[in-house]
């Protein structure tokens, strides 16, 4: 909860919150994401905190005996791409005991340059509420 300066009264915050991509990039054998998470008030809808919050996921992927290789792919070459550059984030929000934790999870659809499947990989990533940059 937090005082929003525009309705000026002491509010919640909108559960989901709302999120923007901001990059999905493979890096070696992993999916990473940073995604813009922003804590709005209940009452009015106004900004109330930021925060950009990244998260990763290793890709868990086997290439099959029977696949047909990409007559491109070399070894040595990046053996994934992503499909979709920037993927459409959803907003978490969580609590534990004391705690709230607000951030995001996103899916990515990623390419095998060498079997050339696809398939998807499920990024997620949070932050602590009291970590959030206030507005």
């Amino acid at each position: 909860m937090a005082r929003c300066n525009d309705c000026n009264k002491f509010a919640s915050y909108n559960d989901p919150p709302e999120c923007d991509t901001e990059t999905v990039e493979i890096v070696a054998d992993s999916v990473r994401a940073e995604v813009s998470v922003r804590l709005e008030c209940a009452e009015c809808g106004s900004e109330l905190k930021t925060a950009t919050v990244e998260g990763e996921a290793n890709i868990n992927h086997k290439c099959g005996t029977g696949g047909v290789s990409d007559p491109d792919y070399e070894e040595g070459d990046e053996q994934y791409e992503l499909l979709d550059d920037v993927p459409d984030a959803e907003g978490t929000s969580r609590q534990t005991d004391r705690k709230t934790y607000y951030g995001f999870e996103l899916t990515a659809q990623v390419h095998c340059r060498k079997c050339r499947d696809e398939f998807s990989v499920h990024v997620e990533g949070e932050e602590q509420a009291s970590s959030f940059d206030e507005c």
